[in-house]
């Protein structure tokens, strides 16, 4: 598999034009529905992986934030559910 780094469409469809498959890539900043390539146009040029590493930590950020304004606030967090409320 080969990593490449591109910054726009154009360079996406250039290398998965002149590289083989598997091709592994950062996914768009704003995901593949903001993005003029789909996940199925990145498919078709060989693209077999799409690595997002911000957006997996900013998701562990709002929860570990939650949970301790919950833990602060004396009131259970949500993502929990009531089970966790429950001594």
């Amino acid at each position: 598999m080969v990593f490449s780094f591109t910054r726009n469409p154009e360079e996406v469809r250039m290398v998965g034009e002149r590289v083989p498959p598997p091709l592994m890539t950062f996914a768009p900043v704003d995901g593949f529905a903001a993005s003029r390539l789909s996940r199925a146009d990145y498919a078709k040029l060989g693209f077999r992986l799409a690595a997002s590493s911000g957006t997996a930590f900013a998701a562990m950020y709002k929860a570990v934030k939650q949970s301790y304004e919950c833990l602060a606030q004396d009131r259970p967090d949500p993502f929990l559910g009531q089970a966790a409320a429950t001594p």
